[in-house]
């Protein structure tokens, strides 16, 4: 059986560049791919609680433990938080960026501007990070496979 890779995007943006570009990666590899984006599962961050103190186990009850073992059991795994693509900010695309009072847009557009004014990048139209993350997909699968 040859190698199997896991993917994890951390975008909170539903098919986000990094999605796409993260499984375009694992497509590449030429291996037995799964994709895990971490704004499908509940997985909470540390609550203080001091529970785990006794036995060193979060009592935290979220999806934690089972993406734990679904990590140890793959042979390599690739992890991206976020891919910036220059000019796009989260709130062109949240569908709030006209009226939320912390949005991106007048700051760097300017105090009348508007989400329908400016265009998102896709990062398949970003010729080199595209060709690059292919290229990386395909030594992965080529260093696991030997």
């Amino acid at each position: 059986m040859g190698a199997e890779v896991l993917g994890i995007s951390g975008s909170p943006i539903k098919n986000s560049n990094t999605d796409r570009l993260l499984q375009a990666m694992l497509a590449e590899t030429g291996c037995k791919t799964e994709f895990i984006k971490l704004g499908d599962i509940n997985v909470r961050p540390c609550m203080g609680c001091k529970r785990c103190v006794p036995d060193n186990v979060c009592k935290v009850e979220d999806d934690f433990p089972a993406l734990a073992m679904e990590i140890i059991n793959y042979e390599h795994m690739e992890l991206i938080g976020q891919i910036t693509v220059p000019g796009n900010l989260h709130c062109l695309s949240c569908g709030h960026g006209d009226d939320c009072e912390q949005s991106a847009v007048p700051l760097m557009y300017g105090e009348d501007a508007r989400t329908a004014d400016h265009g998102y990048s896709r990062v398949e139209e970003m010729d080199e990070t595209w060709n690059l993350s292919r290229k990386i997909g395909r030594r992965m699968g080529e260093r696991l496979n030997g």
